[in-house]
């Protein structure tokens, strides 16, 4: 996972937010993600991002957070590939994450509805 996070900061992604799920697992691979990316605020815990959630509790997280900020959330299967997919207006799942999983997903505008677009995908090694 260290690898696809290295590849990312060399890539230029640079989180304003990190915010991650409450779960252990979640908030250790936060911290690894803030080590690498160089990242000095304090990673912010939200419980929109534990997998029994709903794609659109982690819209609101989204919402909820400075516009036009760069965002990385640090959460769990199955909520990360229906969301991801809910987020680029698909109703099936069409992002498949494993463990370490990076995907970049673009919105022009943060509104009532997602429109995003994906960018990229970047497995772990």
């Amino acid at each position: 996972m260290q690898g696809s996070l290295e590849k990312a900061r060399e890539d230029g992604v640079a989180p304003r937010w990190i915010v991650a799920s409450p779960y252990l697992r979640a908030q250790q691979t936060a911290r690894i993600a803030a080590r690498v990316f160089g990242y000095e605020e304090p990673v912010l815990m939200s419980t929109r991002l534990v997998p029994e959630a709903a794609p659109i509790e982690v819209w609101a997280e989204v919402r909820d957070m400075e516009p036009d900020s760069p965002l990385l959330f640090v959460a769990h299967e199955p909520l990360l590939s229906a969301t991801a997919s809910w987020l680029i207006g698909e109703t099936r799942v069409m992002i498949n994450f494993r463990p370490g999983t990076l995907v970049r997903i673009d919105f022009d505008a943060i509104g009532a509805t997602p429109q995003g677009q994906h960018r990229w995908t970047l497995h772990a090694q």
